[in-house]
């Protein structure tokens, strides 16, 4: 079967690919952060990116543990690469939007689909959730939403180009 990427999901694969990143183990935030000139950074509030007269820095809250700090630098990440201006002072319908769209991204961009194709599932799906969350660092609930996600486009795509 042939699958067709969205947009997103090229993009995600294009920075991928632009890191050299070609398989799970490779992927690493900080690399990716040097990569676009972004400091990481934490503090005791909720994660956050800032940008201060050209120095992008993405403020991740303490204590998270590594998978939540992953899917928050994903997150913020987009907001630093795709979004301006200063979401206290937009109308909420944008602040809603760009939102939306990076927790899309995070998903795509935590656990990508040119990956995802990569794998053989296990016999059951609770076992690739599981195998999946371990192998992209995420929490078994984020890999559950984003694997059903795919499974769906995947099985969306077989019935439209039949």
């Amino acid at each position: 079967m042939v699958y067709y990427f969205s947009h997103l999901e090229e993009e995600v694969q294009k920075i991928y690919e632009s890191l050299g990143f070609q398989e799970p183990a490779d992927i690493n935030m900080i690399e990716i952060a040097r990569y676009f000139d972004i400091w990481i950074d934490y503090w005791p509030e909720e994660s956050r990116n800032i940008n201060i007269r050209g120095l992008r820095t993405i403020l991740l809250q303490e204590g998270l543990c590594y998978e939540e700090a992953w899917t928050s630098f994903a997150h913020e990440l987009r907001h630093a690469l795709k979004h301006v201006g200063d979401q206290n002072r937009m109308h909420y319908l944008f602040r809603e939007y760009q939102e939306f769209d990076a927790n899309r991204f995070m998903y795509h961009f935590c656990m990508p689909s040119f990956m995802l194709l990569q794998i053989d599932p296990f016999p059951t799906f609770k076992e690739t959730v599981f195998y999946l969350a371990n192998l992209f660092k995420v929490d078994y609930k984020f890999a559950e939403k984003r694997y059903i996600d795919f499974l769906n486009k995947k099985k969306a795509q077989l019935f439209a180009y039949c």
